[in-house]
Order: structure tokens, then sequence, then C-alpha cells
């Protein structure tokens, strides 16, 4: 491998050649072998000349081997001497070929080198400065014969058929060089074509490579949220299927206390009668059993309202809004009552709207339990939650306003997102995303966060307020 690299790295002149530079490169080979053989050929000619002691041919031997070592050494010093390198070597052979005119006969057979010399000009320096080259030596040949100055051996005959010998060569060469050329032309052109082609085709993969990825990840982000929306929809159904089991539950635990609490109404009814007609009259008692009644008569209505509000709407209804949020109030009633929260409404109380009222209520409770938890969480030091009506042609707003201090405007965004709480371990994350989807989904409205700037969070739910509107919505 060693040897075979540093032949190649001889052969090369030690430089790299492109696709494009292909005949060059074959060149460079060439015309370092014609050194390598003039280096062993001249080395022969110096020994056998030194020896016999022609030192005419010695000198000339020395000049020859003089330029064949500067012209090897100025290739490897730069790409741009092989034209001077060659047109030197072709002189030099010119000159030495001529000179073997003189000191040779014709049956030395020394004249052989000429046909070598043929070959390498067509080669080295293309067809046609080969050509050129090979008619300066034809020329050069038939010169020696005519000039008077040195006798030579060679007769006229013996010169005119070695010319003829030599362009018989030099056409064959010429011809094969010139099939090579064209051959080597369209393999160029070829492998361009290929190179393009390849190109183009890394490109038209990149590209396709690119969309698929991209198709792969739309895929696969619809594909994550299908199944986040259905896995949201099962949770819906799971919550909507707990309180349906709750509202069945309550319609038998109201079944089952709506007689005691009836009879025992009846019986404190008999003694406020009773009282009545004692001539004593009413006295302290008598305002105890008052209280009392009112406190079973309460808990009576609102078992009725708990059984009302968890059966499923079936249609819609015309109701006011300011009896749905009483109704809500008296549900938060006992808990805004034992922490000391004020609960006031403001607004339109009379204004109503086409609507499902127990879904509605839902979510008010859902909201006004929230505020509660934030006012005794965040020890507000004042307790106290506004419910302002405010409508319009088309649309009712109502707003809940707590005196909590606000929501971090980091979390607004997220409040309504499913199993987001800020109630750490205590919270499902579902109500308010539960509230949304009620209010979005099936009533068509709109539900939204913000910061009030007189007290704290406020929560706004939007709603059409006729049937035809909400259908449409």
């Amino acid at each position: 491998m060693l040897f075979d690299k540093r032949f190649k790295n001889y052969l090369s002149s030690g430089w790299d050649f492109s696709d494009s530079e292909y005949l060059l490169k074959q060149r460079f080979y060439l015309l370092n072998v014609v050194v390598a053989l003039g280096f062993i050929a001249v080395g022969q000619g110096i020994s056998y000349d030194f020896y016999y002691e022609k030192y005419i041919n010695l000198s000339a031997d020395i000049v020859v081997f003089f330029f064949f070592l500067s012209g090897s050494l100025f290739l490897r010093k730069d790409k741009k001497y092989y034209d001077l390198v060659t047109s030197l070597n072709a002189l030099v052979a010119l000159v030495y070929l001529n000179f073997l005119m003189f000191v040779s006969q014709f049956e030395d057979m020394e004249f052989v080198w000429f046909f070598f010399f043929v070959v390498t000009f067509m080669f080295l320096k293309g067809p046609k400065k080969g050509a050129l080259w090979n008619l300066a030596l034809f020329a050069t040949l038939l010169m020696i014969k005519i000039q008077t100055f040195y006798p030579i051996d060679f007769t006229y005959t013996q010169i005119i058929y070695l010319i003829f010998a030599l362009s018989i060569v030099s056409a064959i060469t010429y011809s094969f060089h010139m099939v090579i050329d064209d051959n080597y032309q369209l393999i160029f052109k070829q492998r361009q074509q290929l190179k393009e082609f390849n190109k183009i085709l890394e490109i038209k993969v990149h590209e396709q490579t690119n969309e698929l990825r991209e198709l792969n990840e739309s895929l696969s982000e619809t594909v994550a949220s299908k199944v986040a929306e259905v896995h949201d929809q099962q949770e819906m159904l799971i919550t909507q299927s707990r309180l349906a089991a709750m509202g069945e539950m309550l319609s038998m635990i109201a079944h089952q206390w709506r007689q005691p609490l009836s009879t025992t109404t009846l019986r404190i009814s008999e003694l406020q009668i009773k009282s009545m007609l004692d001539d004593k009259g009413s006295d302290e008692k008598d305002a105890l059993l008052e209280e009392v009644s009112d406190t079973l008569v309460y808990l009576s209505d609102t078992i009725d309202d708990f059984q009302t509000y968890f059966k499923p709407d079936n249609k819609m209804e015309t109701i006011a809004v300011s009896f749905l949020i009483e109704q809500s109030r008296g549900f938060v009633k006992a808990r805004s009552k034992i922490y000391g929260i004020e609960v006031n409404i403001s607004g339109d109380r009379d204004v109503e709207i086409e609507t499902y009222p127990n879904e509605l209520v839902q979510v008010l409770i859902n909201v006004l339990n929230n505020a509660i938890d934030e006012i005794v969480s965040k020890k507000a030091s004042e307790k106290k939650i506004d419910i302002q009506i405010i409508t319009s042609e088309t649309k009712v707003l109502i707003k809940i306003i707590d005196s909590a201090y606000g929501i971090e405007e980091r979390l607004l965004e997220r409040i309504f997102e499913p199993y987001f709480s800020t109630k750490s371990e205590n919270g499902t994350g579902l109500g308010l995303y539960m509230a949304k989807m009620i209010v979005q989904e099936h009533m068509k409205g709109r539900i939204f966060a913000q910061n009030s700037a007189e007290l704290g969070a406020e929560f706004c739910i939007e709603l059409p307020r006729g049937k035809e509107i909400l259908t449409t919505s």
C-alpha cells in the first residue's frame, strides 16, 4: 500500500486532480513515465559513452539528463509549469533526435526512439500542438540531409521512409487520441449530469423528508389533541354520571326526609294553635316554635331545590336571572354565614333569559364557592361578594366580584384548564373547566376571569337572552 501510494504520488507530481482535469492527470502520469524512462536511457547512455570515450555523446546525454531533472522538479512546484516543462522536453527530444542523425547509422536502430517521442508529443502537448512538433521533427530530418556542413550516413530514401513511418504512427496516435478525448468528454458530461441529477434527487429527498416529518409532527399533534379531547369528554361524562348518581341519592333522601319533616311541621303548627287558644297568650316558647318551623320549611325547600338542581335539563326555560342567582346564593348561604361573608345582588333583577336553569345554577354555585374559598384562604380584611346583573338587547352579563385581592396574572390564563387547581391537593381542577364547558358548549355563551380594580377577582358570565339567539350564536 505504501509503495502504491508513493508511486501514484510520483506519477501525479504530488498534485490532486478534479474530475474535469482527467486528461491533464493522464498527461502528468505519462510525462513522469517519460521522465523516468529518460533518466534510465540517459543514465545508460552516459555510462556507455564514458566507457567508450564518446565525449560528444556524453555531453549530450548530460544535458538531456539535466533538462529531465529540472522538468521533474518544476512539475512539483506548480501545475502551471506543465506547458513549460513539456515544451522544454519536446525541444530537448527534438534536438536529441536530430543529434542521433549525425552520430548514428541506419543499421544502429537508434532511430526507434523517434517513434516513442512522436507518440509522447501527441499526448503531452495534445493533438494539435503534438502534430506541430511532429512536423517540426519531420522538417528538421529533411534539413539535416539537405545541409552540407556535416555529412550523415542516412540516404534520402531512408529519411523519407523514416518520415513516412513516423507519419503513419502520428496519424494512428492522433486518431486514437481524438477518440479518447471524445469519449472522455462524453464521460465527463455524463458525470456532470449524474451529479446534477444526484443534487436534484438529494433536494427532493430532503424536501420529501421535511414534508414527511412535518406531516408526522402534525399527525402526532392531532392524535394527541384528539386523545386529550376524548379524555376530557370521558372525564366530563364521569363527572356527569357522578352528578346524576348524586341526584338520584338526594331524591331518595328527600323522599325519606319529606314525611318526617311534614309531620314535625304539622306538630309544631298544632302546638302554635294550642298556644294561641291558651289564655296565657304567646310567650318565648311561641317565638322558638316559629323559628323552628321556619328552619324546617327552609330545610324542606332546600331539599326540593337540590332535587331539582341535580335533574338533567331536557329543555330550556324562560326564567328571571335574579331568581337563579338567589337560588345559587341560597345553596352557599350556610357557608357564607359561617365565615361572615356578605353576598350582595345588584342590577336589573327583572331581566329574563331562555336557558337551562339547573346548569346555570351549577355554574354560579361553582364560582361562588371558589370566591368563598379564596376569601377564607387569603384572610381578606373585607369579606364581600358582589353579584351584578348587566343587560343589553341581546345579552345578559353576570359579574361575580370577590374581595380576595385578585388572581396572579400568570394563573389567569390557566384557571379554566382541566385538572389545574390553585387549591393544591384539595382541588380537582374540574370545577371551572366544567363551568366553561357548560357555558360555551351548552349555552353558547362565554365565561372569563379578570382582576377588578376595586376588590379582587371578577368572573364574568355572558349569555344570550333568547332561544333564537342561543341556537344561532
